[in-house]
């Protein structure tokens, strides 16, 4: 592939579209609203989904060809329809469906804004859906008849949607693992969000459709507590939580919580595997079994009368989106570092989901679970900051931190049948050293160490022209002795590099603040 693609402007013709708009861009990819016009008149709004890359990024091509590839193979109402995968001169793009609505992580803040909590059967009805589309996945065979196998891997509020007329699709199979896919994960590289990723996931152990119960599981939690399943805690904690193995909470705990949806969600959260719902389609047959038991009075609202009070001001705005034509300037198309590093997280649910919706940027900083300082309760968090075009900040040398050992208080659980394993390691000040049940490189050697890294905020993370991730970083194999890495979120305007000692045979933790 060429190391520059041509730069996409509203009006252009690609394929058989008419750029419209473009409503969303990260690192590596951007999302435009587009026109497709046909024979006889046919005509409709399109998104297309394109991948911005150079020949050192072979493996995102390959990723967003898999992504195009699975996609193929899935066609349900809940779960957005890829239909048509392009190239435009050196880069790919997808066409998928045009939907108006928002993501369940704008929905979530917007209805406990508006009716002080996210009802029970809204929260019920929504992840039923997105359970029934999860398990049309999981079942899906090719055309020999052998299973695909395919896990998503990365669901979270942020990957589901819920359109203006109620409907509700899963979205981004990015990193799905499926039979047949090109790109492997590396050991030891942890994929997905890591609040709402299962302890087998946490692990980078083999996975199937029941890793997928889990994080359904974890956002069903949180919509009917109104509270985040790990309180207080950043992605090494969680980490560490599921690596203990530690107990997860009852939904009662938090909030009062129908008894019954409570052991469907506590079944859900099961951290051995096999005594979750096999897979997507189990844990929606229970769902509509609860829901089914549900009086008139609680189903006197419906999800549609919701979305459209709730979305009263987005919907009547509809219209002039459609119709319009904004230039967004695209800017450089040349994505090699350091001036295109790849796609940020806080891009990623745009990228994919951000098309689909009407108020983009905001559906996506307004996320109702933005990773915040402390738990959200009932009260939504104040929206974040949205991305600017300013220039990112210059470039500083951190200075490094060296790790200090923390041993864990006591363990004061109510009662010995908890079984806690001990509880997350406390900060001092910026890095704590904690032991981690590691994912161990099968290649490592005797001068070479393990490294384990949280920023705030998140960032990219290089050794050299070698991205080892973004974090967190799970116990990545590094040689020991001093290492400069570089820590890079554009979106943040963070550019920075650290040094870091890594011990022969040995590991080193950090948790830092940018």
């Amino acid at each position: 592939m060429s190391s520059s693609v041509s730069t996409w402007v509203p009006g252009a013709v690609v394929g058989s579209y008419t750029l419209q708009r473009e409503i969303a861009r990260g690192g590596m990819g951007e999302i435009w609203l587009a026109h497709q016009r046909g024979a006889a008149g046919f005509e409709r709004l399109v998104v297309l989904k394109r991948i911005i890359t150079t020949d050192d990024d072979e493996a995102a091509v390959q990723m967003f060809l898999d992504e195009a590839r699975i996609a193929s193979h899935l066609h349900h109402p809940n779960i957005v329809q890829v239909t048509e995968l392009g190239q435009d001169g050196a880069s790919y793009y997808l066409a998928m469906e045009y939907l108006a609505g928002q993501t369940l992580s704008r929905v979530g803040r917007r209805f406990t804004e508006q009716m002080g909590r996210f009802p029970l059967v809204f929260a019920a009805e929504t992840i039923q859906a997105a359970a029934r589309g999860l398990g049309y996945a999981h079942r899906r065979v090719d055309a020999e008849g052998k299973p695909l196998h395919i896990v998503h891997r990365d669901v979270s509020p942020q990957n589901i949607m819920v359109t203006y007329d109620a409907q509700t699709k899963v979205l981004d199979f990015g990193i799905a693992r499926a039979t047949g896919r090109l790109v492997k994960t590396a050991t030891g590289l942890i994929k997905g969000k890591v609040a709402y990723m299962s302890p087998e996931q946490a692990m980078g152990q083999p996975l199937d459709a029941r890793a997928d119960v889990f994080s359904l599981g974890v956002i069903l939690f949180e919509l009917a507590t109104g509270t985040r399943l790990y309180q207080r805690a950043d992605d090494l904690v969680v980490l560490h939580h599921l690596a203990s193995r530690a107990p997860m909470p009852r939904a009662s705990e938090r909030a009062p919580v129908d008894p019954a949806l409570e052991d469907i969600i506590a079944r859900a959260l099961s951290l051995d595997p096999e005594e979750r719902y096999f897979d997507g389609h189990f844990f929606a047959d229970v769902l509509a079994q609860w829901l089914n038991s549900r009086s008139a009075a609680e189903r006197s609202v419906t999800l549609l009368t919701a979305m459209t009070t709730c979305f009263r001001d987005e919907i009547s705005k509809l219209p002039e989106f459609h119709r319009a034509t904004v230039r967004t300037p695209s800017g450089s198309t040349d994505r090699s570092l350091p001036d295109g590093p790849p796609k940020p997280r806080t891009s990623r649910a745009p990228l994919v989901a951000g098309a689909l919706v009407v108020a983009v940027a905001s559906a996506a900083a307004g996320a109702f679970w933005s990773r915040p300082s402390s738990p959200p309760a009932l009260t939504p968090p104040s929206a974040a900051p949205q991305p600017s075009n300013t220039a990112p900040a210059p470039h500083v040398d951190a200075p490094a931190l060296e790790p200090v050992a923390v041993t864990p208080p006591p363990d004061t659980s109510p009662t010995p049948t908890q079984n806690v394993a001990g509880p997350a390691p406390q900060p001092v000040g910026d890095t704590a050293v904690v032991e981690v049940p590691a994912v161990v490189d099968a290649g490592a050697r005797v001068r070479k160490g393990r490294l384990s890294l949280d920023t705030d905020p998140w960032t990219h993370v290089y050794a050299g022209a070698r991205l080892l991730g973004e974090t967190p970083l799970l116990d990545v194999s590094l040689p020991a002795g001093t290492q400069r890495l570089r820590l890079l979120n554009r979106e943040e305007n963070v550019d920075t590099v650290i040094e870091v000692e890594i011990p022969v045979d040995g590991r080193v933790v950090k948790k830092l603040a940018l």
